[in-house]
């Protein structure tokens, strides 16, 4: 460095060259900040390591602000890193308080300032504040304060209104050099967002919106001073006012648990239509994490419209270490949230407007069915009577072949008794979920139900002591379920594993879960994605092709969840859950499982 850019703050400094220092810094940052082969953290380290040397000053630090406090995060004095400052009791704690820069010549023989001096790694805690020289600026990020750049000198170096000049500019760089490190390319954002929308226009909407809020989440992580150990997307429920629902989540078993607005980190940024941080979550009596093991949760509401705004959901970020989020991350986050709100409500539109369409097409479908069965009842009807008086007539003086005649006569009224079952069945595919019924009972039955091949072994394990839950027609669930397990092995030798279980993984909201698996040939990813859209019957006799979709719509209607896990050759297993209140449960209850 040449001796014209290394004054420091004596020696008859001018303002024009603490100036020409400024400009040069600036240019040097700038140029650091499109390397792309610098990281934040080493053009951070540059900043401080060029202020010290133009100032001539002894110590540079720069501190982050958490919720309860600072940290030091780069440093002159590498000692210093990661200390924790007390907002209350230091000179950096009263520039965030006041939002306005410090600058004192003779901290020693300043009452106020010298009581909130927090002393260096090599200091002696209890001794008197040092006869020092410091100037102190606050830094902020979208007109929001993030921390403090602090300087130090030794007692006869004296700042003036330019050094103080000159410190601001650098908090200014500090600010630019976070945000660009933040940045995310938002074209190429928006091209994928959209092609996810587009070309999956005719795929399932569920899982289309998964594929978008993942790749939103990837990007998120992306980003530095942002980094959760889990992160979530939840939308109101639109069954239950007081419950958010989540959409999508790191922990893919998350997906579709209901959590209380009323007593939650989530529902407060969703009620109040803010940020909340809160550093130590796990102290609050009524805290729950959406992901077990976590202690620091923040939550930031999804506000979308213009001046009418209103909130969709939120964007719940979870860490597992106290105090994991600065105002940085918080910025960051926020800012983050405010650009990919678009792409977060078009998938909620597409997926609401493929569920109404879904439950409409089953109301449309169920009407003409049982309009249907209306005409085949009175025919069936019809020929049972008819059959009956047949048998009747075998008596007569000219009758036909006994033994032909009855065996089809028979045929005809067993097929009739079968036909007039028809209505009852269709009522329950239907019908709103409203019994209280044994989860055990309603498999067997619905397995009774299902022609297993010999080839195909048969493995049940069902928990005992299981609570009912309110439904209808769980046994055809199940019954559809297993046929298509059967069907899935092709004839082949294989098995057909059909659990029910306790999943005691949130403890105050269990799951009572219905696991049915097959050995077959298992799906594509996009075969899962066409799954639960309506299709033409492959086969004379294969049904009308609504079997999974009324599955996935009898369990939203039953306030349940529905998911499947499935690789080519590997088999496919379909889990079932139902949530259900703790106190349903028998503390001695040998249903349970870790998840």
């Amino acid at each position: 460095m040449s001796e014209s850019l290394t004054a420091g703050p004596t020696g008859g400094d001018t303002h024009a060259q603490l100036r020409e220092h400024q400009l040069l810094l600036m240019h040097e940052t700038d140029q650091r900040i499109l390397d792309h082969t610098n990281t934040l953290a080493e053009t951070l380290e540059f900043i401080v390591t060029r202020t010290q040397q133009v100032l001539k000053v002894s110590h540079v630090d720069v501190l982050f602000q958490y919720a309860d406090g600072l940290q030091v995060e780069v440093s002159s004095d590498p000692a210093e890193i990661g200390r924790f400052i007390p907002i209350d009791r230091s000179i950096s704690g009263l520039v965030l308080s006041n939002h306005r820069p410090v600058l004192v010549n003779d901290l020693q023989n300043d009452p106020l300032l010298s009581e909130r001096y927090f002393p260096r790694v090599e200091m002696d805690p209890q001794s008197r504040a040092p006869q020092l020289s410091v100037l102190a600026a606050e830094l902020t990020l979208d007109g929001q304060a993030i921390g403090v750049i602090n300087v130090e000198a030794t007692a006869d170096n004296r700042f003036n209104q330019s050094h103080l000049e000159f410190v601001n500019a650098v908090a200014r760089q500090i600010s630019m050099a976070i945000t660009h490190a933040a940045l995310f390319d938002e074209d190429n954002f928006r091209t994928a967002t959209d092609s996810l929308l587009v070309d999956a226009s005719s795929g399932d909407s569920d899982l289309v919106m998964r594929q978008v809020l993942d790749h939103i989440l990837s990007t998120l992580n992306s980003l530095t001073f942002v980094k959760p150990d889990a992160a979530d997307i939840l939308f109101a429920d639109p069954q239950d006012g007081e419950c958010l629902i989540v959409a999508y989540s790191t922990n893919s078993a998350d997906i579709g648990v209901r959590v209380d607005i009323g007593s939650s980190v989530c529902g407060d940024a969703f009620r109040r239509g803010r940020t909340v941080l809160e550093p130590r979550a796990f102290e609050r009596d009524d805290y729950r994490p959406v992901v077990q093991g976590m202690r620091c949760e923040m939550a930031i509401p999804i506000v979308f419209g213009g001046s009418n705004r209103f909130p969709i959901g939120v964007l719940n970020l979870e860490s597992s270490r106290e105090n994991a989020f600065s105002n940085v991350g918080r910025v960051l986050a926020e800012r983050f949230t405010r650009r990919v709100i678009n792409a977060i409500a078009m998938t909620k539109i597409r997926s609401d407007i493929d569920s109404e369409l879904q439950d409409q097409l089953m109301v449309l479908a169920a009407d003409q069915v049982l309009n249907a069965v209306h005409r085949i009842n009175n025919h069936v009807g019809s020929i049972r009577a008819l059959a009956l008086d047949l048998l009747e007539d075998l008596d007569s003086p000219s009758p036909p072949d006994r033994g032909d005649l009855t065996r089809r006569l028979r045929m005809i009224e067993y097929n009739a008794d079968h036909a007039l079952e028809i209505p009852n069945e269709l009522r329950k595919r239907i019908g709103t979920p409203q019994e209280s019924v044994d989860v055990n009972a309603q498999v067997e039955a619905g397995l009774a139900a299902v022609r297993i091949p010999k080839q195909i072994e048969l493995v049940k394990e069902l928990a005992p002591g299981l609570p009912n839950i309110p439904c209808t027609a769980l046994d055809l669930v199940v019954e559809n379920l297993a046929l298509n397990a059967v069907k899935a092995m092709q004839d082949q030798p294989g098995t057909l594993r059909v659990r029910t279980w306790l999943d005691r993984r949130l403890p105050r909201e269990p799951f009572i879960v219905i696991t049915v698996q097959d050995s077959g040939v298992g799906m594509t990813p996009d075969e899962i994605g066409r799954l639960f859209e309506p299709r033409q019957a492959g086969h004379r006799g294969s049904g009308l092709g609504f079997g999974m979709m009324w599955v996935r719509s009898w369990v939203r209607r039953a306030q349940g969840l529905i998911d499947v896990d499935s690789r080519p050759g590997s088999g496919t297993t379909v889990n079932i859950r139902f949530q259900i209140h703790s106190h349903l449960i028998n503390p001695k209850s040998p249903g349970g499982e870790p998840a």
